[in-house]
């Protein structure tokens, strides 16, 4: 806004004179028109013009002096518009506490070239329901999602490597979650108080579980493992799920 500002101030000063102007020539310009008002012939028309030019002269301007201003701005603003409308190509991380607390976000898409998401970027947004991590992210920061208690839909994208310290902990809605085949640490009670995910799928054969990264999840969670993720069932035990009724499958 300030560089806009900056560009556009000289014709910004100009349209201010020229309307400041416009409003002292008003009252002759109203005479004129009232002069020729019902004359429609074409002598009349002509005279009446003559005489409007002859004010605008009077006052050191033209009739068409804010149209003029308007043209030079239009390049200026559509140069600014593709700038602003690509802004997103030029964005490869979400910063930490980027929208802690944003009570109004519902839904997070990460598309174009972000590639990592900062600490607790999106802790505390309490009413975001869907995150989808696109294909280019590959970190995902401590508490990033923390708090997030009616998130229900994730999708981590296959390009994630590192999901921090609680990432997403005590998102209570969330029910179902897959971790790509890249991902190769899982931090610390990263998905800890999810207490309805009861359905983990996990693809990465090698991988580093943080100390109750899956504690506190639903009481008859079911998680997931290839057979080549070596100790796979009990790892996910020392990751917090070891309660009655919950299961390990490796397959």
């Amino acid at each position: 806004t300030v560089i806009t500002r900056l560009l556009l101030m000289p014709l910004t000063v100009r349209q201010q004179k020229f309307t400041k102007m416009t409003a002292v020539m008003q009252p002759e310009l109203q005479a004129i028109q009232k002069k020729y008002k019902g004359k429609n012939d074409q002598q009349s028309a002509a005279r009446m013009q003559a005489e409007t030019q002859a004010v605008y002269e009077k006052y050191g301007t033209s009739m068409t002096g804010g149209c003029v201003q308007l043209l030079i701005q239009m390049p200026i603003l559509l140069a600014l518009y593709r700038v602003i409308y690509a802004m997103p190509a030029y964005v490869t991380k979400i910063g930490d506490n980027a929208f802690t607390n944003c009570k109004s976000l519902t839904k997070v898409t990460f598309t174009g070239n972000i590639k990592s998401i900062g600490k607790q970027a999106f802790k505390g947004c309490t009413s975001l329901k869907t995150v989808t991590i696109g294909k280019k992210v590959t970190s995902i920061g401590n508490e990033a999602f923390s708090g997030c208690t009616k998130l229900s839909k994730l999708t981590i994208g296959a390009s994630v490597t590192t999901i921090g310290n609680k990432a997403f902990y005590g998102c209570k809605a969330l029910k179902s979650v897959t971790i790509p085949a890249k991902v190769t640490q899982i931090g610390k009670s990263a998905f800890a108080k999810c207490s309805a995910l009861k359905t983990v799928t996990i693809k990465s054969k090698s991988l580093k579980f943080g100390s109750n990264c899956f504690k506190s999840i639903a009481a008859k969670a079911n998680v997931t493992a290839p057979k080549k993720l070596k100790n796979a069932a009990k790892l996910i035990k020392k990751a917090g799920v070891n309660g009655a009724k919950q299961t390990i499958t490796v397959k």
